[in-house]
């Protein structure tokens, strides 16, 4: 494997983790709904987080 691959490879890896850990924090945030207040911007900035992270 070349050092191209090794660093696509790392990438892949904490981008797969990034949007491991934003699924999981939005999956809290609707289980706990009734206990949490959250604003619209946040919720917005995390959805367009994860499109980047998609792209």
């Amino acid at each position: 494997m070349t050092q191209h691959e090794y660093i696509f490879i790392a990438i892949s890896v904490v981008l797969g983790l990034a949007m491991a850990r934003l699924l999981h924090n939005a999956a809290l945030l609707v289980r706990s709904h009734t206990r949490v207040t959250h604003h619209w911007a946040t919720t917005l900035w995390g959805a367009c987080i994860f499109i980047y992270i998609l792209q």
